[in-house]
């Protein structure tokens, strides 16, 4: 049953929210202020080896979005992390996501079948849409956020990226059908 009351309480707050978070950072009145320049960031492809690929010698295409110094950084002490799972039945993406998150590193990629047709990129394996093997490559992503993989030039984040980077603060962005990926399928062995 549709109940009017209701319905618009939550329309109202709704809207509310969604303004606040949009429109209250950049307003002249509200003591943060938008940056009057665009941050610098720098892009980074590696290729992580991961068993989601069903070989042992596959890998998969990651790109890095980081700030390009400490001082575009989020923090004074470094940048968190964030994962992007991309939504709808996508084998992934390596575009730029989340533009207003330039002060944190962003990592977006391909799942195993995946192929970037820009830029002729593409990880090993067949795409399962979001199968057991797409649930791996999201897990070997985060681990690599994490500091715990190494690419397939035997390099952590740390080594590759040109901030110090915050271990204790990754997030998992799961657009569309990709929040399974960032919310339920982040629990392994």
């Amino acid at each position: 049953m549709f109940r009017p009351k209701i319905f618009f309480s939550f329309a109202i707050f709704f809207l509310y929210t969604f303004s606040a978070l949009v429109f209250l950072p950049y307003s002249s009145s509200n003591k943060i202020q938008a940056k009057e320049r665009e941050p610098e960031v720098v892009n980074i492809d590696i290729d992580l080896p991961s068993s989601s690929t069903g070989s042992s010698t596959g890998t998969l295409a990651v790109r890095i979005f980081a700030p390009s110094n400490l001082s575009e950084a989020r923090y004074a002490e470094g940048a968190p992390v964030m994962v992007f799972a991309t939504g709808g039945e996508s084998a992934g993406t390596l575009s730029s996501q989340i533009g207003r998150a330039e002060d944190v590193i962003r990592i977006v990629f391909l799942y195993p079948g995946g192929r970037d047709t820009s830029s002729g990129r593409q990880s090993g394996g067949t795409y399962d849409y979001r199968g057991a093997n797409s649930n791996l490559a999201v897990r070997d992503v985060i681990l690599y956020a994490a500091g715990v993989l190494r690419d397939n030039q035997n390099r952590t984040i740390d080594q590759v990226v040109p901030v110090p980077v915050l271990h204790n603060n990754i997030g998992i962005f799961g657009s569309s059908n990709g929040g399974g990926d960032g919310g339920c399928r982040t629990t392994w062995s």
